[in-house]
């Protein structure tokens, strides 16, 4: 998450230029048994990386190098990645565009469900159980595959046509990412809900408590160390760190 107003800025201008820690996660899929797939058990490698929070039109940055350096480390190449699951965030659409072009692309579905809530509440304003009732049955729809059906009751007349429109816009630019229904045949995982933990305990825990300020410099260690600990490799993090010393 964004991290504000870096008050020492690395290249020296007397300018604060907002940053933020993006933090990331890569998988091992395994069949399941039953013709699907699963995530493999302890096979959660994180990463995680300082960077501006201006976005990138290139497809390229300090997160972006983290994980292909990262994948290279586990032995896999870009076109190893059978799976890009993220927010639907224009620089990571980019970055998957880029980089892992085979890719079966997702954007996280709670993202997605995130707008359909907005829309309902700006629909229904204060009858807070219609709008719950509205939001769930386009969850429903929208998990089920039925895009269709989703921006079609959006697009309906009423209340709360700001936000409906922002619904519209969102999962209309973003459907071929958003085969819910596919995606679960296939087992294969539609939430980034692990990544968004890892955010709260990677970054928020540590670099986030009343009063502290980071540097780029000082922050990405800590970053990683924290990385190395919910991974599971932290001694082998140690032991690279001394091999470099040495």
């Amino acid at each position: 998450g964004r991290n504000g107003k870096d008050g020492a800025n690395p290249t020296g201008s007397p300018r604060a230029t907002t940053r933020e820690a993006k933090v990331g996660a890569i998988w091992v899929v395994e069949p399941d048994g039953e013709g699907g797939t699963r995530l493999a058990e302890d096979s959660a490698w994180f990463f995680a990386a300082i960077e501006s929070a201006a976005d990138d039109a290139r497809g390229d940055s300090p997160v972006a190098r983290r994980l292909l350096r990262e994948l290279a480390a586990l032995g896999f190449a870009p076109e190893d990645v059978g799976v890009a699951l993220g927010d639907g965030a224009d620089w990571l659409r980019r970055l998957y565009g880029t980089w892992f072009p085979n890719a079966v692309r997702i954007v996280d579905f709670f993202h997605a469900a995130e707008y359909l809530w907005a829309a309902a509440r700006g629909r229904h304003g204060d009858d807070a159980k219609a709008a719950k009732r509205w939001a769930e049955k386009l969850c429903r729809l929208l998990e089920a595959g039925r895009m269709d059906d989703v921006l079609a009751a959006l697009r309906r007349p009423g209340a709360g046509a700001g936000e409906r429109a922002k619904a519209v816009r969102y999962l209309s630019e973003r459907r071929g990412q958003m085969r819910y229904g596919e995606y679960r045949s296939l087992g294969l995982p539609i939430g980034s809900g692990r990544v968004e933990a890892a955010c709260k305990t990677v970054v928020g825990r540590r670099m986030k408590c009343t009063g502290m300020r980071w540097t780029v410099a000082g922050a990405n260690p800590v970053l990683w160390v924290r990385c190395a600990r919910l991974g599971g490799w932290f001694d082998d993090y140690w032991e690279h760190r001394h091999r470099q010393a040495a």
